[in-house]
């Protein structure tokens, strides 16, 4: 099996030697050569295995090399996720007997110094040695070969300006990092005192410890809060930001990042700290519904800075979900209708942060509600069934489950498990016309004894509440 090589350039800044070898931070290609580290490892470590001590001999150098001191160094150190280090030393030191002792898991395990910060690190190690356990020892002979032979332009330059400088330059000729990436570059770039660059490239770790895989989402929400960025005039975040700073205020742009990166990660990861937190944000995720995030990004900064109350900002939110429920799961309106609103008053909000800016935000979004003669009738004609086509969508079925558990909340004054399943109280068959979502209720059970009254606890739980809110 032959292996395609490919060629990228990668960008470093020079640094002082240490005990005789060079020595370089990584600028641009971070991503790419901590994969390949990993994946060598990998490689590495199913050599030793397989016991093919020969080969590799012939591939250490390529992970560690000797100092001065006749002492074996890491070639790629990151200084923030240290298990890399550790499994490279692991597969490095350890005889082929005492690798074989232990499973893939337990070796990884034993290699792994903080499990919530490096979990993508050894998750990916165990990926590789997974998938490349299976090969025979030629076609692992090949995969290495693959990998120490591909090419790569190594741009080195000897000051951090230079390196971002080159870096811009690059990306400006054709190369596509994500926004983060570019953004992160721009940062170090024109941070200014220069002696602050090192504290700040611990911060962007930990900004990207905290969001994890949802960075790409932040980064936009957070333009748009912050920043009033619109993809239309602007395709890219990284640009919107660009044009909107100039290259000042890096440091107190890197401060409100990282700030609202903590916001961001408890709207898409909550915790049970604040119940009505978790429960509406918990209900959101569960639909899918990011809409609202840039408005949320602004709240609960507003809240932190004390602009509005706690009480006001409870309010907030439960008029958000109540809102949500009459516009878009009763209402059945299209929710793209409501990003230009959404999206004006997150930025307005932040950049005011006024109470009165919250109240014009309420009274635009209330004048999208739909009427009361829509919502009756979309409540009224709200079924689902798995023989009636018209009904059979899985939509109307998370609707169905939705109002159902609305109407318990009403009726009981207590909060509901969203994720209830339904239970037909009339045959779901096809020789049954189906009834309204009322007929799910037995009757004998049911706390209302019309289907008006049904509808108009609706209305006061949640339309007559957005209203007085």
């Amino acid at each position: 099996m032959q292996y395609r090589l490919v060629k990228w350039a990668i960008v470093l800044k020079r640094e002082e030697k240490d005990a005789g070898l060079s020595r370089y931070t990584i600028i641009d290609g971070q991503q790419r050569i901590l994969t390949l580290t990993i994946f060598l490892t990998a490689i590495m470590f199913q050599f030793k295995k397989r016991d093919m001590m020969a080969d590799f001999g012939g591939t250490q150098k390529y992970l560690v090399a000797l100092d001065h001191k006749n002492n074996y160094r890491e070639i790629v150190y990151p200084e923030y996720h240290r298990s890399l280090p550790k499994l490279v030393n692991a597969v490095i030191e350890w005889s082929s007997e005492e690798i074989s002792k232990y499973s893939l898991n337990a070796f990884s395990n034993i290699c792994t110094v903080s499990p919530a910060r490096d979990k993508p690190i050894v998750d990916a190690f165990k990926f590789f040695s997974g998938r490349i356990d299976a090969l025979d020892n030629d076609r692992l002979l090949s995969l290495r070969d693959a990998v120490i032979n591909i090419g790569y332009v190594e741009i080195i330059s000897s000051t951090e300006e230079d390196s971002y400088t080159i870096f811009e330059i690059l990306n400006a000729r054709g190369l596509d990092p994500e926004d983060h990436e570019l953004l992160k570059n721009y940062i170090m770039r024109y941070l200014q005192p220069v002696e602050r660059r090192d504290d700040a490239k611990r911060i962007w770790e930990d900004i990207e410890g905290t969001l994890g895989s949802s960075i790409k989402s932040f980064f936009r929400h957070y333009a748009v809060h912050k920043y009033n960025y619109d993809s239309r005039k602007h395709p890219s975040v990284y640009k919107a930001l660009q044009i909107a700073t100039h290259g000042r205020g890096m440091d107190q742009l890197l401060d409100d990042i990282a700030r609202k990166s903590t916001y961001y990660s408890k709207i898409v990861d909550p915790s049970r700290d604040n119940q009505l937190e978790y429960t509406i944000f918990s209900f959101f995720k569960a639909k899918r519904f990011v809409l609202f995030r840039p408005l949320l990004l602004t709240l609960i900064h507003c809240k932190d800075l004390e602009i509005i109350s706690c009480e006001k900002y409870n309010k907030t939110l439960q008029f958000l979900y109540c809102f949500f429920i009459c516009y878009k799961i009763i209402g059945a309106e299209n929710s793209n209708l409501l990003t230009n609103v959404v999206n004006k008053y997150a930025y307005q909000l932040e950049t005011a942060l006024s109470p009165q800016v919250l109240e014009e935000c309420f009274d635009s979004m209330r004048k999208r509600l739909p009427t009361l003669e829509s919502f009756t009738n979309n409540f009224k004609e709200l079924c689902w069934s798995h023989h009636w086509d018209v009904y059979a969508d899985a939509k109307n079925k998370e609707r169905c489950q939705l109002v159902l558990a609305v109407l318990e909340e009403y009726s009981s004054s207590r909060a509901i498990n969203l994720s209830v399943t339904i239970e037909h109280i009339l045959p779901d068959a096809d020789s049954i016309l189906i009834a309204p979502i009322i007929s799910f209720f037995r009757p004998e059970c049911l706390p209302f004894n019309s289907f008006e009254v049904a509808e108009q606890a609706l209305i006061k739980r949640y339309a007559v509440k957005i209203l007085l809110v």
